[in-house]
């Protein structure tokens, strides 16, 4: 038991759910279950207003509507905001599930003054109203900027090219160079790669690739697998071959010593000391994302190529440039698991990349597009092309 207790507090998810609601409670200066639903519209609105979200918004009057700047005076108008799909994955979520940890399970009754105070009509009216007024700002929703292929070549040619010092630096920079030649093959979520145990991992026979199963993931979380295979692309991809990246980074792991009969494929690693002798430790746990995203942006800082990319720019990057190769959308949406067509259009986003001046419907369909699918597209948002094809 206490295991399971360690294990379910000790996820990220609990421990910012419980950070929330420790805010919340010293914002309300209030005993937890004497609060009601103005208590937590009036903790969100104060976390909206605080200045510390990235999105600017500009009041339907204000003379700089549209810009992306703050240059008019912070007030209760123009400002600072948090994205609504921010606000509401950041704090009316969290605070909902945090409630429902305490037992108030049930939607919060404004004439009893019972149930979940975060789950109330008042804080779903606000949630509406800051999508009303970011909408009417001209604000759209922001994705990650992809990072297509030649990109990731150069970064990649570049990572392989580095005189590090030590075996711990070479091995970890093998690591991330297999890490994102994975991800980017077959668009996936860098948190879903790093879950792979290295025994779920086979050799295609003859050499032909390796067979993956994912087994837990964002989107496998009812006991449910997703396997496929990556095939050797050397002769037309180079050194973004995936297979051959992951296998450079497994035969210098098992030369210090690892063991991947055991463990996961993506650990983390650390280089300790014993009697004057240094050597590389793998560590039981899984790889953190956060650590293969500031890996990621060092990477591309240092490469000269860095332009906002998060560690999500490869699964918007890895599907476009294959779709723009001609690789059938089906086989794309296979892998990277997405079952809906509207699914993968929203990452990537074929009526800006493929179709910037028009609809070509020969492109659709050599993609493996139905023409109805464009009618399920109407409301996708059209950011990506904004500063290659800007009308004025």
């Amino acid at each position: 038991m206490q295991y399971f207790y360690k294990q379910r507090d000790g996820e990220q998810y609990s421990k910012d759910v419980r950070r929330v609601m420790k805010g919340l409670i010293e914002f309300c200066k209030k005993d937890v279950h004497s609060l009601v639903d103005s208590d937590v519209l009036r903790f969100v609105v104060s976390k909206d207003m605080d200045g510390s979200g990235r999105t600017v918004v500009h009041a339907a009057d204000c003379e700089h509507l549209g810009r992306d700047d703050l240059i008019c005076e912070p007030s209760e108008r123009c400002g600072r905001r948090h994205a609504s799909d921010s606000l509401r994955s950041g704090y009316i979520s969290k605070l909902k599930t945090g409630f429902r940890n305490l037992g108030y399970v049930s939607v919060w009754n404004p004439r009893t003054q019972e149930g979940n105070p975060a789950d109330s009509k008042l804080v779903q009216d606000y949630l509406d109203f800051v999508k009303k007024e970011q909408g009417r700002a001209g604000i759209t929703v922001k994705q990650a900027i992809p990072i297509l292929r030649e990109k990731l070549r150069k970064l990649i040619s570049h990572m392989r090219s580095r005189r590090l010092k030590g075996n711990f630096k070479n091995l970890r920079n093998k690591r991330n160079i297999a890490l994102y030649c994975l991800v980017f093959a077959v668009a996936k979520r860098v948190d879903d790669a790093t879950n792979v145990v290295a025994k779920n991992v086979l050799d295609i026979p003859n050499g032909g690739g390796l067979l993956f199963n994912f087994t837990w993931g964002k989107t496998l979380r009812k006991g449910n697998n997703h396997m496929f295979g990556v095939e050797c692309s050397c002769d037309t991809y180079g050194v973004l071959c995936a297979v051959c990246r992951i296998r450079e980074f497994v035969e210098m792991a098992k030369t210090c010593g690892w063991n991947f009969d055991e463990g996961y494929l993506f650990s983390e690693m650390a280089l300790k000391k014993e009697n004057g002798v240094a050597f590389i430790v793998r560590l039981p746990e899984k790889l953190k994302t956060w650590k293969v995203a500031a890996d990621f942006k060092s990477d591309l800082k240092e490469a000269g190529l860095y332009e906002r990319e998060t560690a999500q720019s490869f699964r918007a990057g890895g599907a476009i440039s294959q779709v723009q190769e001609g690789t059938h959308l089906s086989e794309v949406m296979y892998k990277a698991y997405w079952k809906n067509p509207k699914t993968a259009m929203h990452y990537i986003k074929l009526l800006e990349v493929m179709c910037p001046r028009g609809i070509n419907w020969e492109a659709f369909e050599a993609a493996g597009v139905p023409c109805t699918t464009y009618h399920e597209m109407n409301n996708m948002p059209l950011h990506l092309a904004v500063k290659n094809w800007r009308a004025f």
